[in-house]
């Protein structure tokens, strides 16, 4: 038996038109538009997944892909236990075949950042999106971008037939208890890895969030912006 507090939230900032960032948790979509964080938490025995998904800007369709994406993760999720690089790899083949089937969705795309939670902690990572370990005074990228120097992307799910994809899978140590950031690039891009440090480690899961879009806002908030803040108490731990 495991506990999970999930905080999550997304915005299309203060200058995009639209939201291309999806975040889906416990299998729920997030509103395209929120204004404040939903707090969700879970006691359970089964595989928890938490993902953040960012549909590429200028891309035909990158709302759909990102929608695709998690939803899909979610829809195959003994798949994802299975084997998340492969699960991750037929979502790619599935947005290429969307794609070439309609012409409105050629060449759509997205990232991935996915949080699985079983008898251990796997994080499965395409693209630019990112996940953090959080300790108080202390954030840790667990992540690593898939991009260029400049920063173009060098790996997303679905975009250009062709192009390889290989998933960045790795296991986090277990310990009582755990906090993770999930965020697309409209965090990380803007806001300074020293309040990111301060803010995600702020006590309450539902505060840390808040502060954190908070701080993408007074940033100027350019591009759409969405975080998940997830802890996780694991078994035998308490259940306050």
């Amino acid at each position: 038996m495991k506990r999970v507090e999930v905080a999550a939230i997304t915005s299309r900032g203060l200058v995009r038109a639209g939201n291309e960032d999806r975040v889906s948790v416990f299998g729920w979509l997030a509103p395209r538009e929120m204004t404040e964080p939903v707090l969700l938490t879970r006691a359970t025995s089964e595989p928890v997944l938490v993902v953040v998904a960012d549909g590429l800007g200028g891309h035909q369709a990158g709302e759909v892909a990102s929608e695709f994406a998690v939803t899909a993760l979610h829809t195959a999720l003994p798949d994802v236990v299975a084997d998340p690089a492969q699960a991750f790899g037929r979502v790619h083949e599935d947005l290429l075949a969307l794609g070439a089937s309609q012409p409105e969705f050629e060449s759509m795309a997205t990232t991935a950042t996915a949080l699985l939670i079983t008898d251990v902690i796997t994080l499965c990572h395409v693209g630019d999106s990112r996940a953090y370990y959080v300790e108080p005074g202390f954030v840790t990228q667990l992540t690593t971008d898939h991009t260029e120097p400049g920063g173009a992307l060098t790996q997303v799910l679905g975009g250009r037939p062709g192009r390889e994809v290989v998933p960045q899978v790795r296991e986090v140590d277990s310990a009582d208890c755990l906090r993770f950031l999930l965020c697309s690039d409209g965090l990380h891009s803007y806001v300074d890895a020293a309040v990111v440090r301060e803010e995600a480690a702020l006590e309450s899961s539902f505060g840390a969030a808040r502060a954190l879009v908070r701080a993408a806002f007074e940033a100027g908030a350019p591009d759409n912006v969405s975080v998940c803040v997830v802890t996780v108490w694991l078994e035998g731990e308490r259940d306050d």
